[in-house]
Parts: C-alpha cells; sequence; structure tokens
C-alpha cells in the first residue's frame, strides 16, 4: 500500500516542530525511506512524558492534512503503540496506577493537540520544506519556525 508523502511529511513535521517546541534538540528530519520505515525524526534526549507527547506530534499533525480520524492515520500507529507503552511504564514504575494510564494519555493528547495546532503553519512550512529536500537539519527546521512567527 501506497502512503501518501505529504502525509510523511506532516507527520514527520510533528514530530520535530514539538520537540524543538519542548526544548529538544532535533539532529535531522527525514522523509526519505529506509527499511520499513518511510521517514525519521532524529530528536535527542528525550524524556518521559515529553516523549508521548513527541510520540503522538507526529499523529495530530499527521491529522492536518486528512482529519478524518487521526488515531489510525498509516504512518502513526507505531507512534500510539509507542505511547501507550511510555504509559505501561509509568504505570509499572509506580508513577500512576493502572487506571490513570487512560487519563494521562488523554491529557497529554489533549495537550499535544493544543500544541499541534498553535503551530500548524509552522508545521506546513517545514512538510513543504520536506517535500522538496527530503531531508532537513534542526537548524533548517529552526529558521522556518522562526521565520513563520
Amino acid at each position: 500500500m501506497s502512503v501518501d508523502r505529504k502525509h510523511t511529511a506532516y507527520h514527520e513535521a510533528g514530530h520535530a516542530v514539538i520537540a524543538l517546541r519542548l526544548g529538544y534538540e532535533v539532529g535531522k528530519v527525514t522523509i526519505k525511506r529506509r527499511y520499513t520505515s518511510l521517514g525519521s525524526a532524529q530528536i535527542r534526549n528525550r524524556t518521559s512524558p515529553d516523549d508521548i507527547r513527541i510520540d503522538l506530534a507526529g499523529a495530530l499533525a499527521e491529522a492536518l492534512v486528512n482529519p478524518s480520524n487521526e488515531k489510525i492515520q498509516l504512518g502513526s500507529r507505531g507512534d500510539w503503540r509507542n505511547a501507550r507503552r511510555s504509559t505501561r511504564q509509568f504505570a509499572a514504575l509506580g508513577f500512576i496506577n493502572g487506571r490513570e494510564k487512560d487519563i494521562l494519555i488523554e491529557e497529554l493528547l489533549q495537550e499535544t493537540r493544543a500544541l499541534v495546532r498553535r503551530d500548524k503553519e509552522v508545521i506546513a512550512r517545514v512538510a513543504a520544506d520536506l517535500l522538496k529536500h527530503e531531508t532537513l537539519t534542526g537548524k533548517d527546521i529552526k529558521r522556518i519556525m522562526e521565520g513563520v512567527r
């Protein structure tokens, strides 16, 4: 099944832009296909719960292209799986109880949705540049973010 490159560009742009907004360093972002991956965002020194926000940002940014059902966009399944795994780890470590997992992920989803909506123009611009160049550095994305404000 072919996945639209525009969806992939928005997805990876969402990861990168939100990671930068949360204060993380982005090495590079690409939409070049590699093995089973359609693209990737190299984000350094991630920590939970920001890990969950960054994972969810890809799905939510991809939904800007096709808002019909943000939870099952093709490029987002792995990110949703990672977000759920992180919340299970929080519960296993005793940071939250088992019943709070769903509440935590829902709260982080709402926070991340607000971040993505706030930065949708930046995400669109980064996605457009990814479609042109296939790979951007963190510095490239920071320049785009500064120019879109």
